[in-house]
């Protein structure tokens, strides 16, 4: 076995450990960090050789570390703490921002001043942006709070905005995950009301507080695969979804990644046919729009008759503005 591979695997323990005191036994730890308990009852004892306080705590059922530990400064190479630098930048405007810089404070603690000088200088020839809208103190106090959910497996209870809805309603959810798409924050779990796994804005919560009921996460439960259909955020069955793009524009779609599925073939007349299996039609078709008179949808044709009925919308707004402009400068 790498001595490197179980090292990492001996950190994620002692961090288990120390964020959940007294609730992590050796089969939530083999569950949690996804080990064979042999493994984690292995390793247990590799910490307990090398001095680590690490105990049984009987009265929670669960592992503590004895107060008063902590484990040595890391020795962080320059890429390691450039790579912390950029992370702390691109999460500016999130809700871990505060935790990310805490480390790379920590990190700079632990080097000497000629390195946290060359950081300094190197760091503004690097930038990383995710686009995220401002967070509100409201906001900040709400995602402590899904935070801890998710961390506890603590249900929630929010009132939320649908898109379509201007009055709030009460939702009671079990927390699955939190993820950044499309320049927003979402919430992933099971509403209580719905009876179903949803995808919540967190810009339409409010008055999140913690429930005492908790619950259990589905087994094998996997965010990437949650979305692995979606085209942005609404996840359900995939179908295929074919576009052709004008060859003014088939170099841009060629050079980026759209989607991890997406296949593009350029034709002999410079154009492209962009080809994706995405679950939400309403997602594209808006991306579709975005491209004008270069993107054509080719199939399927519900997405085509989706696509030419906002066109028609457009039409007769422009037309109503015009009308409305002449009778005006008469």
């Amino acid at each position: 076995m790498h001595r490197s591979a179980q090292l990492f695997r001996l950190i994620r323990i002692i961090t288990a450990i120390e964020a959940n005191p007294g609730r992590m036994n050796a089969a939530r730890l083999a569950k949690d960090l996804e080990y064979s308990e042999r493994t984690i009852y292995r390793d247990l004892g590799t910490l307990e050789l090398a001095g680590i306080p690490i105990y049984y705590d009987r009265g929670s059922s669960g592992y503590r570390i004895m107060q008063g530990f902590f484990l040595p400064p890391v020795n962080l190479s320059m890429s390691e703490l450039i790579a912390l630098h950029l992370a702390s930048e691109a999460l500016d405007s999130s809700p871990f921002k505060e935790g990310v810089q805490s480390v790379l404070e920590k990190a700079l603690c632990s080097v000497g001043k000629k390195k946290r000088d060359h950081l300094t200088r190197l760091s503004r020839s690097f930038a990383v942006s995710l686009d995220a809208s401002v967070i509100s103190k409201e906001q900040k106090s709400m995602f402590a709070a899904l935070n801890r959910a998710i961390s506890e497996h603590r249900i929630v209870k929010f009132k939320y905005r649908a898109s379509d809805k201007s009055k709030a309603m009460n939702r009671k959810v079990s927390p699955y995950a939190l993820t950044f798409r499309s320049r927003s924050w979402y919430l992933l779990g099971y509403c209580h009301w719905r009876k179903k796994v949803l995808v919540f804005r967190t810009t339409r919560m409010s008055e999140a507080r913690l429930s005492p009921e908790r619950f259990e996460m589905p087994e094998g439960f996997n965010l990437g695969d949650y979305f692995k259909g979606a085209w942005r955020v609404i996840g359900g069955e995939p179908q295929l979804v074919r576009i052709k793009f004008d060859k003014v524009v088939a170099d841009d779609i060629l050079e980026t990644t759209w989607h991890p599925d997406q296949e593009v073939e350029r034709l002999k007349d410079g154009s492209v046919i962009f080809s994706v299996n995405v679950s939400s039609l309403s997602e594209i078709s808006a991306w579709v729009l975005s491209w004008g008179k270069v993107a054509e949808v080719l199939e399927p044709e519900e997405l085509r008759e989706m696509v030419k009925g906002e066109i028609e919308k457009l039409k007769q707004i422009y037309a109503a503005n015009r009308r409305d402009n002449a009778s005006r400068t008469k």
